[in-house]
């Protein structure tokens, strides 16, 4: 220890280290290879600085390695500072609550000034020799570039985008948070660190938020990625790792045909295909109106094999119902990793039918029902109208002479209608107007 206190035999503490390194994982052993001051060879040597293995057998005797240690002696850290030995040398604190390159740093400082008489542990280890003359270092003690890992790089194959997870810090500046550079394919993304990593905090012994969670664009297929931390000097940079990685393809394709097919349905077709597995028919669904139908894109498009080079049927068609009026159709093609959204389009139904229930007359044991009914894809034409009365159903024409329809709705042709059907005494009758386009209208109901 550092002082004039009595000497102390800490030979113990070595059995008790091997089973801690042993102990603490990936993040501690990056930290032991990580935080050792970049020092000159040699050891006993008067002329040259001690090696980094004497400094390891040194922190052995004295703390076991424990940079953090404090058993309330009045001697902290790694190489057993007492507060005026710390402060002599330009410490601030206590040597236990500094990080292990600065108190490295302030230990060869220390030995600069004083050799290894401070250490009763030296002369335990077997640790001899004396600094250069005049006290002072040969050159300027270098600390360690950044240290850090890539845990993982993960890709998001619909935003084709990579996350790229680690941590990383300076041991100049190891409560601050370091600048990470993530270059992609050559293109290089400025980005930060700071997420909390406790596990490495405790690992370290510093403080501070070290933890990387940047995502930065990709291209669909093979990515290079290379991450590097920035460290608080300039040039004082260092490579954290490389990667290569896959995005997957998105499907590709095409909405070629969207129109009413009549009879209340309509006619949906185009192309889709995986790059991921070009030879594969992938599934396409199919959105009119928010309903959606399921296909396969197994149908033969010689031209888009042309176009593409690729093998494979990768049509489809689908016939799905539609609505009177405007249809809004999207189709997708369903890949192996994320699906695409190939294209939106509308396209218009015929109206369907319009007309009114306006009479209904019991006499006896029947009604007499009239009422009248237009369909606006025929506007001239007489369409039938279908009467139920308690699940029975009477088919009948709307081809009388409705004249006041006529002018009301600037059309000609006959669309009223007269029918006498059976019925009781509070028994309903519904009419219904037939559309020439499969579209039907509830005209109106009415109670005998």
């Amino acid at each position: 220890m550092p002082s004039a206190a009595p000497s102390v035999d800490r030979a113990p503490f070595a059995g008790r280290l091997r089973r801690r390194l042993r102990s603490l994982g990936a993040v501690a052993a990056t930290a032991a290879m990580g935080l050792t001051l970049l020092v000159g060879p040699g050891a006993g040597s008067a002329s040259a600085e001690p090696s980094a293995n004497d400094w390891y057998r040194l922190r052995v005797c004295e703390s076991g390695n424990n940079y953090a240690i404090n058993t309330g002696n009045g001697y902290y850290g790694a190489y057993q500072f007492d507060l005026s030995t710390w402060r002599s040398v330009g410490g601030t604190g206590r040597p236990d609550q500094a990080s292990p390159a600065v108190q490295d740093a302030l230990a060869l400082k220390l030995w600069y000034s004083r050799g290894w008489s401070p250490w009763s542990c030296a002369r335990i280890v077997g640790l001899t020799g004396s600094p250069p003359a005049g006290g002072q270092p040969a050159a300027p003690v270098v600390l360690a570039a950044p240290v850090g890992t890539i845990d993982s790089v993960t890709t998001d194959a619909a935003a084709a985008t990579i996350t790229v997870n680690g941590w990383a810090f300076d041991p100049n500046s190891s409560s601050s948070a370091v600048f990470v550079h993530v270059y992609v394919n050559g293109v290089g993304y400025p980005l930060g660190s700071g997420g909390s990593r406790a596990d490495v905090n405790a690992a370290f012994r510093i403080s501070g938020d070290h933890g990387i969670a940047n995502t930065v664009p990709a291209r669909r297929g093979s990515n290079d990625v290379c991450v590097y931390a920035i460290g608080v000097n300039a040039g004082n940079n260092a490579l954290l790792g490389c990667r290569t990685v896959q995005v997957p393809y998105a499907p590709v394709g095409s909405l070629d045909v969207a129109r009413f097919a009549g009879n209340g349905s309509a006619v949906v077709a185009g192309w889709t295909l995986d790059a991921n597995d070009p030879g594969r028919s992938i599934p396409a669904h199919v959105y009119v109106n928010g309903v959606g139908t399921a296909v396969t894109a197994d149908g033969a498009r010689g031209d888009v094999n042309q176009v593409t080079g690729l093998p494979g049927n990768h049509g489809f068609l689908a016939q799905v119902g539609a609505r009177p009026g405007t249809n809004t159709v999207c189709a997708f093609g369903i890949g192996l990793a994320v699906n695409t959204q190939l294209s939106c389009t509308t396209f218009q139904a015929p109206q369907a039918p319009f007309g009114s229930l306006d009479v209904v007359s019991l006499a006896g044991d029947r009604a007499t029902v009239a009422g009248w009914a237009i369909d606006p894809a025929d506007p001239d034409a007489s369409i039938p109208v279908h009467l139920y009365v308690s699940g029975v159903g009477y088919v009948d024409r709307a081809d009388g002479g409705r004249d006041d329809v006529n002018r009301m709705f600037s059309t000609g042709g006959a669309h009223g209608f007269t029918d006498s059907i059976p019925m009781k005494p509070g028994e309903q009758v519904c009419a219904f107007g037939i559309g020439t386009a499969g579209f039907n209208t509830l005209l109106g109901c009415g109670t005998a």
